[in-house]
């Protein structure tokens, strides 16, 4: 998931899980760990990237 908030480019990685989500620690809006959606009433994305285990590498797609 993209570390930024599209509200006000907030530092997701800062933020807390609550569920499935995870919740920017500025303005508390949540986006869903496997869509990027926020969740409603919010509205917005973030990019999700795809990610694969090998080993102890941990690979993350980015295109």
């Amino acid at each position: 998931m993209d570390n930024w908030c599209p509200h006000r480019r907030g530092p997701l990685g800062q933020g807390w899980l609550e569920g499935k989500a995870v919740v920017c620690p500025w303005h508390s809006w949540a986006f869903d760990t496997t869509t990027g959606e926020a969740v409603p009433p919010d509205r917005g994305k973030v990019d999700i990237y795809g990610i694969k285990i090998e080993g102890e590498d941990v690979l993350v797609n980015l295109s």
